[in-house]
């Protein structure tokens, strides 16, 4: 039996394209997300599931009080999450528990691999590494319907 997580879809349109009268839409896939503290799951987060992110990206506000397994005692530069021309922003790998669910279903414990963020200037980013190997994602944009089915 399969467990289905369903994900919100979100479309906004691309504002400099708008201003040349050119609807390009930006489609983003959204999940809800609690992260273990060691006691207790955190408050429910929405994510951004980004298939095209092999890694999560997590923001200080939420890491800062959720249990972690640092992965490497190097600071990785995460480029492409901050504007050009800027360094890019330093996070740590470490591997943490979390669960995805909606108002039905929850996941099962996912341990999966990310980065935490030294800043709060990002959104939480669903990497597909441990997540999207371990689930399949659906989606339907015609008829707005997707989820991840476990």
């Amino acid at each position: 039996m399969s467990i289905k997580i369903s994900l919100k879809i979100k479309t906004d349109f691309d504002s400099e394209a708008l201003e040349q009268n050119l609807a390009l839409p930006l489609v983003r896939f959204k999940a809800k997300v609690k992260f273990w503290k060691g006691f207790s799951w955190t408050k429910s987060v929405e994510g951004i599931v980004d298939t095209g992110s092999p890694i999560s990206l997590i923001p200080k506000f939420i890491w800062e009080e959720i249990l972690y397994e640092s992965l490497s005692s190097h600071n990785f530069g995460i480029s492409g999450i901050s504007p050009p021309d800027t360094s890019p922003v330093l996070a740590n790998l470490v591997r943490v528990s979390c669960i995805l669910f909606d108002k039905v279903n929850t996941s099962p414990s996912l341990d999966i691999r990310c980065y935490l963020v030294e800043t709060n200037n990002i959104p939480l980013v669903i990497g597909i590494l441990d997540i999207l190997t371990e689930a399949r994602i659906i989606c339907d944009y015609k008829n707005n319907s997707a989820y991840l089915e476990f």
